[in-house]
């Protein structure tokens, strides 16, 4: 198992109206809290059934996702 199939699962999940919304509702402007963090549109549930297939990847696998 390697971290770009992880990737590419997760990339099926991508939600392009949440990917242009999220990043004005978590205030990721210049100067504000979340300036700098990038959205890519996975709400939570997709992103925890993608992780519990995966559960048992490795932590290399884990830290090259990170």
């Amino acid at each position: 198992m390697k971290a770009i199939e992880i990737q590419k699962e997760l990339e099926t999940y991508i939600d392009p109206v949440k990917r242009e919304y999220l990043p004005g509702f978590f205030k990721t402007g210049k100067g504000q809290y979340g300036e700098g963090d990038r959205f890519l549109g996975i709400v939570v549930p997709a992103t925890r059934l993608v992780a519990k297939k995966y559960k048992n990847a490795s932590f290399e696998v884990m830290a090259e996702l990170l």
